[in-house]
């Protein structure tokens, strides 16, 4: 009887267990859906938003609306079809008035000075506060803390120094070096032998998070500056909305020009797209330039190792392939590898990032082994371009 007894309390205590762990998942499962549909509301609110600033500044929208989107596993948010739009069909028209360009009739041919002047700029908009022209759309741009932990500009210095056989954390490391150096010099009144100059003093982490900003946002376009009679030119500029559009290697749906004799740019579709599907611009001819990093492909053939660069991730249908490295350097990077899969702290993701990486670039050295992660938001761009 004792031992019937002893089964007995035994089966119970098991049940109990599975009774408990049942409802433990059931209670994550539901809080999981909570916050997902909180998120919906709020990203539905923000598209409402958005639009409604949009159309207030002089610009035009034409079924599309921000959503959330899955990117192999990720939610990314990005611009969506609201209803079914027909092939050739105006989706979006901003007049240059919103477009965030560096430094005015006074701006730079060099692309790099335009980079550093149109990060000063974003970071005197948000310097402006509720002043700015640009508050609503200002909000909606990712912040800091959403950034560090995957994109290479906020990698740490060990990091940067252990991956720089790849190109991609060599010009994060000298880029870096770069714009403190200048910012350093620019707060102390000092001459600065780069070139790089902006009006304003900035906290060095605004600076940097209006400088990563500007890199996953801008494109590039040809654009007249001092009046019609004077040649366009190539110009770095943040277009409001147009920047949440996400790119896609093979499967662009929409393009954007200049129309209006260059007083705005229209998005078009190249097909028809269906409602809810998401729209997506080509890697080639989009205007994704690299913005005078040399050490990158051609502005309108991008890598992996350009667009983990500018925005923190790959793109799992790039057409370009990356740029093979030896064998002796591909053994010594997956060593690193290895040793880096037993830290899991906040800046894992730029680390498996650097590993996706190696492992495309020794292709012919080794597979990823199973026990890799995939490289964050793989496929898309950073937070969807637009979290």
């Amino acid at each position: 009887m004792m031992g019937m007894s002893r089964k007995k309390l035994y089966g119970l205590v098991l049940f109990a267990v599975l009774v408990i762990a049942t409802l433990s998942t059931l209670g994550v499962r539901q809080r999981i859906k909570r916050r997902r549909l909180d998120k919906e509301h709020e990203v539905e609110e923000e598209s409402k938003e958005l639009l409604a600033w949009l159309e207030k500044e002089g610009g035009n929208h034409k079924h599309v609306r921000i959503q959330i989107f899955d990117h192999g596993g990720d939610a990314v948010r990005g611009l969506g079809a609201s209803d079914t739009i027909a092939k050739g069909q105006e989706v979006l028209h901003v007049p240059r008035s919103l477009f965030l360009e560096p430094g005015g009739n006074s701006m730079p041919r060099e692309l790099d000075k335009q980079q550093a002047l149109l990060a000063a700029d974003l970071a005197a908009e948000f310097h402006q506060g509720s002043d700015s022209q640009y508050q609503r759309y200002l909000e909606a741009l990712p912040a800091r803390e959403e950034f560090e932990p995957f994109h290479p500009l906020y990698a740490t210095n060990e990091d940067l120094t252990l991956f720089s056989d790849l190109k991609t954390a060599s010009a994060a490391r000298k880029k870096r070096m770069i714009l403190r150096d200048a910012w350093n010099k620019i707060r102390t009144g000092k001459p600065n032998k780069d070139g790089l100059q902006w009006q304003g003093n900035y906290d060095w982490a605004d600076f940097l998070h209006a400088y990563v900003l500007q890199e996953s946002r801008r494109i590039e376009l040809k654009l007249t500056h001092g009046g019609d009679e004077v040649p366009a030119v190539d110009t770095l500029t943040v277009v409001p909305l147009v920047d949440m559009i996400n790119y896609s290697g093979g499967a662009a749906n929409v393009f954007f020009e200049m129309v209006d004799e260059g007083d705005a740019l229209s998005v078009k579709t190249l097909r028809e797209v269906r409602k809810g599907e998401e729209l997506l611009l080509s890697t080639k001819g989009a205007g994704i330039a690299s913005g005078g990093n040399s050490v990158f492909n051609a502005a309108l053939s991008p890598d992996n190792a350009d667009f983990a660069y500018r925005f923190g991730v790959t793109l799992g249908d790039n057409p370009t392939k990356i740029t093979q490295l030896d064998k002796e350097v591909c053994e010594g990077l997956m060593s690193a590898i290895e040793e880096l899969h037993a830290h899991q702290d906040k800046k894992h993701r730029v680390r498996m990032l650097f590993s996706s990486l190696v492992y495309e670039s020794c292709q012919e050295l080794s597979s990823p082994p199973s026990h890799e992660q995939k490289s964050p938001q793989t496929g898309s761009l950073p937070l969807g371009r637009g979290q």
